[in-house]
């Protein structure tokens, strides 16, 4: 019995150490050699494991081949795979798509230009901007053409609840509609049926067909409740919106509390702020209806996005602390309200047409016409019209001088730094570690060591980091704040925040010069590549080194 037992253990452990080395294999070792189509099983076996981190190693990998095979239609299809596997980071996803759809158009791959639309609609809708989401749909839908798969009534799916959420509920019905008759043809009454069902009692509801909504969630509630893998929760509160609408305050309140947990726990703010928006609007105590409505204002700031039904929500606020004679307040929602109809009418009010403007347009046919309103007003004879007419010429000709001598300098700036890159020079210029030569409280061994430190830091750009701070960056050091800043101050000449902005300025001109693609990221993405934290510090920062807005040179070095 007992060498029965030590037989059974050595086979243990023999089989524990053979499966421990096969899980130390290198998953580079497991991948090489396979094709792309390997490559792609291998890839959405992880992913759909919810391997994300090994779903991303596959997917670089076949991104690494596929450049080196110069394989474009891989390259693309990673960018895909690289945006599916990196919703952690929304912006992250966002870049993805851009690389994949530049790509795409620059070599005119169809099929994967409407994968990166779809997936940067996807992304967008994620991130609560909904007017460019709706535009990217509807770019993938152009371009795909695959028409009748389940593919493109996924997409057209997304596009419904876009059009909902813009306005356009007619349209949203009729493609719930033709959804719902394809997945009762397939067969198909799984998740996708019930999300048709969903977007269905909504779409419903918002075209006042209450008793159609209501026959929708009674169907959809029993099937969720059956399959289990959709939340019947969905439908308790699509039923809550239904009796808010037919004005069952009791209803609607009990269907509306027994969704919240459901709809905090899924992170589905949109619903949650509606949720919110209607419990506040049937609560007859004030107080608590202002509760509800500062959790609508609460998700707002949380998120930075709002859809237009809650709105009302901060019209609410005001009259609240308008019946209180809370000043303060009343400001502080008005504020808040003026923020928020910027954002709907971002989001909202442009997605069906694209307005273009001409600089300074506008705001000349304004002069214009003021100019002419208060000659008609004052009722000023001929000659003194002509004066007048006469002096608003030579404003507009001064006006006009002055932009063309700003651009001419603009132009001359940006000749400039181009000629400083191509020159290798910029860098050279301004990374001199030669300083005023004065005396200064700081050791030689000490002044050397921070010395070959900010050498290093140059080198390794490590001023890239976010959010870097004096001290973090003396802690790095290992030394001290007060000498850091002495050092930077007589060897650099520079304060440290302005050392710090310079490098990141450098750098980013540097890499718009030489990087075709980052040319076309947004001037948030490209702040953000540079290492600060705000488009604002970015655009200042810009400006204060180069004399030139980041706009202007974008458009230049594209030009």
């Amino acid at each position: 019995m007992n060498d029965m037992f030590k037989f059974c253990s050595i086979i243990i452990l023999y089989c524990s150490f053979s499966l421990l080395g096969y899980a130390q294999t290198s998953l580079k070792d497991t991948l090489e050699g396979k094709n792309f189509e390997e490559l792609k099983k291998i890839f959405y076996h992880n992913k759909n494991l919810g391997k994300t981190e090994t779903g991303k190693e596959v997917a670089l990998y076949t991104l690494s081949k596929a450049r080196s095979l110069k394989n474009k239609k891989a390259i693309a299809n990673s960018f895909i795979r690289l945006c599916r596997v990196s919703y952690y980071d929304l912006e992250l996803a966002l870049k993805y798509t851009d690389s994949c759809i530049l790509y795409a158009m620059e070599y005119k791959l169809e099929k994967q230009l409407a994968s990166g639309q779809f997936y940067r609609g996807l992304v967008l809708f994620k991130l609560g901007r909904y007017g460019a989401s709706l535009k990217s749909y509807l770019k993938a839908n152009k371009y795909y053409h695959d028409k009748g798969t389940e593919t493109s009534y996924v997409l057209s799916h997304n596009i419904a609840l876009l059009k909902l959420k813009i306005g356009s509920p007619r349209q949203a019905l009729s493609i719930f509609k033709k959804n719902l008759k394809y997945y009762d043809e397939q067969g198909n009454f799984g998740d996708l049926y019930l999300n048709t069902l969903y977007g269905l009692s909504i779409a419903y509801i918002a075209n006042n067909k209450k008793d159609s909504a209501s026959i929708v969630n009674k169907k959809g509630y029993k099937l969720a409740k059956k399959i289990k893998s959709f939340s019947h929760l969905y439908f308790t509160q699509a039923e809550g919106a239904l009796q808010y609408r037919k004005g069952n305050f009791i209803e609607a309140k009990d269907s509306l509390l027994k969704s919240i947990p459901f709809l905090k726990s899924n992170k589905d703010y949109s619903n949650l702020a509606i949720t919110y928006y209607y419990l506040g609007s049937i609560s007859k105590v004030e107080e608590t209806k202002v509760k509800y409505y500062k959790k609508v204002d609460s998700i707002f700031k949380f998120k930075k996005y709002i859809i237009p039904q809650p709105r009302k929500a901060y019209e609410g606020l005001i009259n609240y602390y308008k019946k209180k004679g809370d000043i303060k307040n009343q400001l502080y929602y008005m504020d808040r309200l003026l923020v928020v109809d910027t954002i709907i009418n971002r989001e909202y009010r442009n997605v069906s047409r694209t307005f273009h403007y001409e600089y300074d347009t506008p705001r000349l046919i304004a002069n214009k016409e003021i100019l002419i309103s208060e000659l008609n007003k004052k009722n000023k004879d001929f000659k003194y019209g002509i004066y007048i007419l006469v002096a608003a010429l030579i404003l507009v000709l001064v006006l006009l001088t002055s932009i063309y001598r700003r651009k001419k300098s603009n132009e001359k700036k940006f000749r400039e730094i181009i000629s400083s890159l191509k020159e290798k020079s910029l860098n050279q210029d301004l990374n001199k570690t030669k300083g005023k030569k004065r005396v200064i409280p700081i050791d030689n061994k000490t002044l050397n060591h921070i010395l070959n430190g900010l050498d290093e830091f140059e080198k390794n750009k490590t001023f890239l980091t976010p959010k870097l701070t004096l001290s973090s960056f003396a802690k790095k050091l290992e030394t001290n704040t007060k000498y850091l800043s002495i050092v930077i101050n007589d060897y650099k000449s520079q304060t440290f925040k302005n050392y710090i902005n310079n490098l990141r300025i450098e750098y980013i001109v540097d890499e718009l010069y030489n990087n075709h693609i980052l040319r076309n990221y947004t001037i948030n993405a490209i702040a953000i590549e540079a290492g600060f934290s705000s488009t604002e510090s970015f655009t200042r920062a810009f400006s204060k080194k180069t004399g030139l807005n980041v706009s202007y040179f974008l458009k230049k070095i594209k030009s």
